[in-house]
């Protein structure tokens, strides 16, 4: 009998008293049992206890905020917390004890849960109201309690600008034969999408059950709890790439949650077996997956040691078979909150999981990190809007590179969770990062900055996104989403310069500031611009490439109209290759530039040659790690032009396009 059933019994053997039975628990009795349920996260046995105390003539503000409060943390019923909030909210008091049933008052707390409520019911106005009055409320030196209004406005404001910006995906709703009247959640399906494993809530316990896809369609599901020996208490949360290893978690009371791990092997799954104690310990272990390898296992913990709540660790499978010390994934993927549900692609080249943390629109959302040319996880992205919701969102399992998941929701229909497959097309792309800049006028430069605008244009799409004009002291600021700008400054439709901004769908959050000082030539001392770049060379190569003879021919154009101007050509390689090899191919770089401009007609006297060798590289060569970076050693295979003699009529403005990931300098 589940936990559920007997408490109903015990409740109404309570309330009916059987023929010789004297004790009959009072009100107040059962009020005590309602706040230990509550205590212990309990939050339906208590509701069920607290509705009937109402029904029974006890409602009062501290009774509707125990409801509100149980409500809020029922999944799919959160919003039906809100009339009984806002009931209590109508009288709360700063000297709430909440002892008796006779309290007359509700604690200030209702107002963030009320807050919180109506943020998950997608009325922010609603939200922040209540929000702000609970910060209203308390002192400051409540700085926890402040700390938490403050993280629900941001998710409120999160969720205003992710709503703008939906991601783009299509859903199928599993058939009945998955989706029975009861919940069906924690979908694992294997990569050819033919065998499927999850969990349904069967009236007195949680079954561990299995289907196969075939040309009919999924057939009908086998339960596998008696065959793995689960309790009724044990969840799949990750299975392996082959469809024959299957992860759980379970609740122990004295353990907490604890990993256990079943095995196919010869037609028959194995009973339970507790994963090693690197991976169980006396804190709470949730959830546990394994790459498509079967190698390492990404796991979830509280223990000693990590970033705030739940994150997420890696152990590696040991030569014996065991798995080994787990490494925490670092602050880059653990926020301060909670991390659940880790999966990996099939293509171990990106990281699913749930977080409280970074850049949220809900309690819970689903990000997934790509995994760098270092190996090492990027900064978090989160999957969009409608994806993730105001409410928690969790246990998105992933097919192939991604663009396929399966996950279960909460219908409205049934008020069921049932599973769902997504076909997901585009991520949400929300206007979050600002571009703060300023641009600097010489004091001759007889341009005025409020004359001076700027256009955000799109460089993937050609389009212009804002137009907007300059401050008075030549400062601006733009909101924009991640992508590649162009950002056109001009006056009078006379344009002056253009500055390219590239903001990666893994921007860090916490930079959201980008600040750009641009200066702009004088339009009376100086009548000529030119944009000096690097002239690059493939690898082991000093031929000139097409592009950049149309380069150089510029060059040559505006050294012919300044006789003054005298131009280095400092020739360099990377860092491949003997010391004595470089040099040598380098000095064969610069010449062949110096070669090319005499043919222009530029005399050789006005020519300086200089050969670097691997020297004073701009880019990466090697990794952090070790490894070999060869986009990196692609910008060092250049030469430089330096120039010298510039009149006062000409402006030299270099250009650094190397991406700042791999700039050094």
């Amino acid at each position: 009998m589940s936990k559920k059933a007997i408490i109903i019994f015990l409740f109404l053997t309570i309330l009916i008293p059987l023929p010789g039975q004297k004790i009959v628990p009072t009100p107040a009795d059962l009020y005590k049992d309602a706040v230990e349920f509550m205590y212990s996260e309990d939050y339906k046995d208590a509701l069920f206890i607290l509705l009937n105390l109402q029904e029974n003539g006890y409602r009062n503000p501290n009774t509707s905020y125990l409801i509100g409060e149980c409500y809020l943390n029922i999944q799919g019923q959160k919003t039906r917390s809100i009339p009984y909030l806002k009931e209590a909210s109508q009288k709360v008091s700063l000297g709430y004890k909440g002892n008796t049933l006779e309290e007359a008052y509700a604690p200030v707390k209702t107002l963030l849960y009320l807050g919180i409520a109506y943020r998950i019911n997608n009325d922010f106005d609603n939200a922040l109201h209540y929000l702000n009055s609970y910060l209203n409320t308390i002192d400051d030196v409540e700085k926890d309690e402040r700390n938490l209004a403050e993280f629900h406005i941001s998710r409120c404001n999160n969720a205003m600008e992710m709503i703008q910006a939906p991601s783009e995906f299509s859903s199928t709703t599993l058939p009945d034969e998955i989706n029975t009247a009861y919940s069906n959640f924690n979908p694992l399906v294997t990569n050819d999408e033919r065998v499927i494993y999850y969990m349904n809530e069967l009236k007195f316990y949680d079954a561990v059950m299995t289907s196969v896809q075939a040309d009919a369609g999924w057939q009908p599901p086998e339960n596998l709890t008696p065959k793995v020996k689960s309790d009724g208490d044990h969840l799949v949360t990750g299975l392996s790439a082959d469809g024959k290893q299957l992860f759980f978690v379970a609740y122990d009371p004295y353990h907490r949650g604890e990993l256990y791990t079943a095995t196919y092997i010869n037609g028959a799954w194995s009973e339970l077996e507790k994963l090693n104690n690197q991976i169980n310990t006396q804190f709470n272990e949730t959830h546990a997956s394994v790459s498509p390898d079967g190698k390492t296992l990404y796991f979830t913990s509280d223990r000693k040691g990590g970033y705030g709540g739940l994150d997420i660790y890696r152990s590696y499978l040991t030569g014996s078979g065991e798995w080994g010390k787990p490494v925490n994934l670092g602050p880059l993927i653990n926020s301060p909150y909670n991390e659940e549900s880790p999966f990996l692609s099939a293509d171990g080249r990106n990281l699913y999981f749930s977080s409280q943390g970074h850049y949220n629109m809900g309690g819970y959302d689903v990000f997934f990190s790509a995994l760098g040319e270092d190996n090492h996880w990027l900064p978090p992205v989160n999957i969009g809007y409608p994806l993730n919701s105001t409410d928690d969102d969790l246990f998105l399992f992933p097919l192939g590179d991604g663009h396929l998941a399966y996950q279960s929701r909460y219908s409205a229909v049934n008020g069921q969770m049932d599973i769902i497959r997504y076909h997901i097309k585009k991520i949400g792309k929300p206007a979050r990062f600002f571009v703060n800049g300023k641009i600097t006028l010489q004091a001759d430069s007889g341009y005025d900055a409020s004359r001076v605008q700027v256009a955000f244009i799109d460089q993937l799409t050609v389009d212009t996104l804002v137009v907007k004009s300059l401050n008075e002291d030549g400062s601006f600021r733009q909101k924009l989403p991640a992508g590649n700008y162009n950002l056109d400054f001009s006056e009078e439709n006379q344009k002056l310069l253009t500055k390219n901004l590239n903001i990666p769908d893994y921007f860090p959050h916490n930079n959201l500031v980008i600040q750009e000082e641009i200066t702009v030539p004088s339009r009376k001392a100086r009548r000529d611009t030119f944009y000096v770049k690097d002239v690059r060379f493939a690898f082991n190569n000093c031929k000139l490439d097409e592009i950049y003879r149309t380069y150089l021919d510029e060059v040559a154009t505006i050294l012919r109209k300044y006789p003054e101007l005298v131009v280095q050509t400092d020739g360099y390689t990377d860092a491949l290759g003997s010391t004595g090899y470089n040099y040598n191919l380098s000095l064969m770089r610069a010449t062949a530039v110096a070669d090319y401009l005499k043919e222009k007609q530029i005399l050789p006297d006005r020519i300086r040659i200089q050969a670097k060798g691997e020297t004073n590289p701009v880019a990466l060569n090697k990794n952090p790690n070790g490894t070999d970076n060869s986009q990196g050693r692609s910008y060092n295979r250049r030469v430089e032009l330096i120039f010298s003699g510039i009149p006062v009529e000409v402006i030299l403005l270099p250009i650094n396009d190397v991406p700042e990931s791999l700039r050094l300098r």
